[in-house]
């Protein structure tokens, strides 16, 4: 019995160590106790270590090893190790997760205070609650009366002590969490909110829209445009942030009348994201564009090879951005705008003609790969220049009368640029007493000029008559392979008048990036810009009204300055008071250029669609732009639907056309099997005012002589033709082409007709039938038109007919089954008409229909 004793105290002891050095006094008081019923204690002391052990070892592997005799202070120090890395300072423990940046109501230092208390508190859990959990798994199975025992109480006294401090701490983090849950808003609440700065993104969007409208006008001030810019950029961050948002309002898909306007600003929002991000780089471009360009008529400045590269990067990035938006485009239906409903017709079109944008968008990222050699960055880049007149009308808007070579060094004009008589370098092929001479043979196609020349032998091909065909991407290719065979001889000639005048060489100095022509329409239009223009050497005074009249006097009739096979000085001598004319021009415009060159660019862009400017472009993706954007003056040639296109070709050496008005009709009948029937009507009239004889400048006869060709369908069939001479068909351009000779005397009005047949321009799906029709027009005349379409007598319209391309003079008229259209023909103008037939009429429209190009 003493010997238990002795090692029942000596245990006590070390346990009481082991548990807490401050106990030690309490466990010696055990040691000290009377000796009545300490045997008895003893004994249970002992039995209850072996059970503490054996369970020990059960629930604690690390346990396992030691002796079954070892003392419970072992056993006690293993827990302790185990669990002591629970007991680490903060500084060693894990880093929690990160927590998402969020908007007002989850940011700042509230939001970083309550997520350290959070850590904190957890932290406290881990150390305190685990040794005490540690220690109620090796005790929690002593039975009641062993809890009771004196030996074991200072053990469960610490465990109690740390469940308590545990249960504040839990209850503290619950009491964190739940106030971090009240600091969330509810779903309605973010969904409020949300839409709110949705809203604000709109409006910014709009603002930038009235920007970007106001650059139509005026495309070349900075200010709109930095303004744009600005919009679109609050724009895209309000956009991005909604986007953000969006997870916070998932839960609000859930609330009635919410749910899916949240699902449509799903869909919606990173198309808004990446769409005023594209804008904010588009204007980018533009600026630095528009910078480098501001004083094309200086010295100083210009663009440089840097500010194409970023450029190029800008529309580099758009054309990534949207690579993203189309698939989504694409996707959209009208239940994903419950937003804003009303935009799903807008959507609607614009996925229709995706494939066209998507083609616009690699042609932009073309165009802006080929800026340094179409403005002449790092290497000057040189146009060939052609001066139409109109007065002598030809295929692509006039008698190319004059020429230059123009020259861009980095987007800057050469100061030097000058126009010349297109005699200078025809010269070898039109005179027949010019010391050097050729002959080229004028294209079999073109055999219809050989009218205009008076010897038979003089019908040699010349850069004046490169213009035969209204493709005008053909005319200019024809123009540029002309240009270098007619140089040589036209060179040796000047140097024989001993001239100084060096015309510019391809060879020598770098093959022209393209062609320009600008017609009189041009310089009438920018003289109502500039206002009055003074020519003090042969003290004049032009207008937009009298500047034709004046160049013609001074050319051909009383005033005329010199025979043109003569140079004087950059130009012939019959051409000095028309270089004088464009020269004093360029002088204007430099004198205060801030003033017109934006309206001088938005007139130049405009002419464009008038075709009163044509330009053709060597490099391949800038051409491809102009003919995806309809800018480059060709013979349409649509697949689908119905088109008309007259052109006619004064003949007459004459400038006839100065003087002649005009009128054109085209009644056309569209029947159940989905086929067109055409009655073109065209007619001229010379005004009995003697007058305008005197300012005919004839080198012909008097008498108005067209060669005329009418482009239609190629599967048109010919009904019958009035008054054409030497009428014939033929194929040109993919197109069906009737041509045939005019004429008209002074005095008097000729009228000439036309009727064909085209099958199947009409098409039909689940919306209706649909005819479609492009009515182009010649560069250089405005045909007063007027266009009447007969439906079937099945026909209800849906819809109003839809018209572009002619002015604000136009009028739209129906009147049960027919359409009547009038108004000048100012540029390509284009007609829609979409109706609906009864069931019956239907059902044998579409089976003819089936077919339909």
């Amino acid at each position: 019995m003493a010997g238990m004793k002795a090692t029942s105290d000596e245990a006590s002891g070390r346990r009481a160590n082991g548990a807490n050095g401050a106990r030690a006094g309490q466990a010696s008081g055990h040691a000290g106790a009377k000796r009545k019923g300490h045997s008895r204690r003893t004994a249970h002391s002992a039995a209850v270590d072996r059970r503490r052990r054996q369970n020990a070892r059960q629930t604690h592997p690390n346990i396992a090893n030691l002796p079954r005799s070892a003392p419970i202070t072992a056993v006690e120090a293993a827990l302790r190790r185990r669990s002591a890395p629970l007991s680490r300072p903060r500084s060693e423990l894990p880093a929690l997760p990160a927590v998402p940046a969020r908007r007002a109501t989850t940011s700042g230092p509230l939001w970083r205070r309550l997520s350290e208390d959070a850590a904190r508190s957890v932290t406290t859990f881990r150390r305190d609650a685990a040794p005490a959990l540690s220690a109620t798994s090796v005790h929690g199975v002593a039975n009641a009366s062993a809890t009771a025992a004196a030996p074991t109480r200072p053990i469960f006294t610490a465990t109690r002590r740390r469940l308590h401090v545990s249960a504040r701490s839990v209850i503290s983090l619950a009491l964190l969490l739940a106030l971090l849950l009240a600091l969330i808003p509810s779903p309605t609440l973010v969904y409020n909110n949300t839409l709110a700065l949705a809203r604000d993104g709109a409006t910014h969007l709009k603002a930038a829209e009235v920007n970007l409208k106001a650059l139509a006008t005026s495309p070349t001030d900075l200010a709109t445009i930095n303004a744009a810019q600005h919009e679109l950029q609050l724009a895209h961050n309000d956009f991005a942030q909604v986007q953000l948002r969006s997870a916070l309002m998932t839960p609000a898909e859930l609330i009635p009348g919410v749910g899916a306007k949240v699902a449509a600003a799903n869909k919606l929002l990173p198309l808004a994201v990446d769409g005023t991000q594209a804008g904010v780089l588009a204007c980018d471009a533009l600026k630095t564009l528009v910078a480098g360009l501001k004083n094309p008529l200086g010295t100083t400045g210009g663009l440089t090879s840097a500010d194409t590269d970023q450029i190029i990067g800008d529309v580099d990035q758009i054309q990534a951005l949207y690579g993203e938006m189309e698939p989504q485009l694409q996707s959209l239906t009208a239940s994903d705008l419950a937003l804003e409903p009303g935009l799903w017709p807008t959507i609607s079109s614009l996925q229709s003609k995706l494939p066209q944008v998507t083609q616009l968008i690699n042609d932009l990222d073309g165009v802006a790969h080929t800026l340094p050699q179409l403005l002449g960055v790092g290497k000057p880049a040189t146009y060939l220049v052609e001066v139409l007149d109109s007065s002598e009308l030809r295929p692509t808007g006039g008698f190319i009368g004059n020429f230059g070579a123009l020259t861009l060094d980095g987007g800057k004009l050469d100061p030097g640029f000058h126009i010349s008589d297109i005699t200078l370098i025809d010269s070898s092929v039109k005179f027949t007493n010019a010391p050097h001479q050729q002959f080229i043979p004028i294209p079999h196609k073109y055999s219809w000029l050989n009218a205009v020349f008076v010897d038979p032998n003089g019908n040699s091909w010349s850069l004046r008559d490169s213009n035969l065909d209204p493709n005008y991407p053909t005319a200019a290719r024809y123009a540029l392979s002309l240009y270098p065979r007619l140089l040589p001889n036209a060179q040796k000639n000047l140097a024989a008048q001993h001239s100084s005048l060096k015309l510019y060489d391809p060879a020598k100095s770098g093959q022209f990036a393209g062609v320009i022509t600008l017609s009189l329409g041009l310089f009438e239009q920018a003289l109502k810009i500039t206002g009055p223009l003074a020519v003090p050497e042969f003290h004049e005074t032009i207008t937009s009204s009298n500047f034709v009249s004046k160049i013609h006097s001074y050319a051909l009739g009383s005033k005329a300055t010199g025979p043109d096979s003569k140079a004087c000085g950059v130009t012939s001598c019959a051409k000095t008071f028309t270089s004088a004319v464009v020269a004093a021009f360029m002088a204007k415009i430099k004198s205060n250029l801030p003033l017109y060159i934006g309206q001088m660019g938005k007139l130049f862009y405009d002419s464009l669609r008038t075709k009163d400017v044509e330009v053709y472009l060597t490099p391949a993706p800038a051409q491809q732009m102009l003919h995806d954007l309809n800018l480059s003056a060709e013979v349409a040639a649509t697949t689908t639907g119905d088109s008309v296109f007259e052109v006619e070709a004064n003949i007459g050496a004459n400038k006839d056309n100065y003087f002649l008005r005009y009128q054109m009709a085209d009644q056309i009948t569209v029947d159940q099997s989905g086929a067109a029937t055409h009655h073109l009507a065209w007619s001229y009239t010379w005004p009995n005012d003697p007058a305008t004889l005197k300012e005919t400048f004839a080198a012909g006869g008097p008498d108005y002589q067209s060669y005329v060709r009418v482009f239609t369908p190629p599967d048109a069939k010919l009904i019958a033709q009035k008054r054409l001479v030497g009428f014939g068909t033929s194929s040109e351009f993919g197109r069906r082409v009737f041509h045939g000779s005019v004429t008209d005397s002074y005095g008097r009005t000729s009228s000439y007709a036309l009727a064909w047949k085209v099958p199947g321009v009409v098409t039909h799906d689940s919306a209706g039938y649909h005819y479609r029709l492009i009515f182009q027009r010649e560069a250089g005349i405005v045909w007063p038109l007027k266009v009447s379409v007969t439906l079937p007598r099945c026909a209800t319209l849906i819809g109003a007919p839809v018209t572009s391309g002619l002015t604000a003079q136009n009028h739209v008229a129906t009147a049960g089954n027919v359409v009547t259209i009038t108004g000048p023909l100012t540029m390509d103008a284009q007609v829609e008409i979409n109706y609906a037939c009864s069931a019956s009429a239907g059902a044998l429209a579409g089976q003819s229909l089936g077919g339909a190009r």
